[in-house]
C-alpha cells in the first residue's frame, strides 16, 4: 500500500495567489507560477462554478467536492 499524499491546502494557496487581495482571482493570477499554462487554462473554468471569469476562495476550496 502506498502512503497517501497530504491534501492541498487550497485556502492557503488561494491567499497566496490572490495578488491584489480582493478575495478573488483572475485567470492571470491563477496562472502565476502554474507549472503548465495549458493545463491551468483547462482547469480554470472547471473551478469557476458561477462562470463569472474569476475564482473565489469558496470555489477553489470546494472544487470537486459535493
Amino acid at each position: 500500500m502506498q502512503p497517501q499524499k497530504p491534501g492541498l491546502d487550497r485556502a492557503a494557496i488561494f491567499k497566496q495567489k490572490d495578488a491584489n487581495h480582493d478575495g478573488k482571482f483572475t485567470l492571470e493570477e491563477y496562472l502565476d507560477k502554474f507549472p503548465d499554462e495549458a493545463e491551468g487554462r483547462r482547469r480554470f473554468p472547471t473551478f469557476d462554478t458561477n462562470h463569472d471569469g474569476t475564482l473565489t476562495e469558496d470555489e477553489i476550496v470546494k472544487a470537486g467536492k459535493p
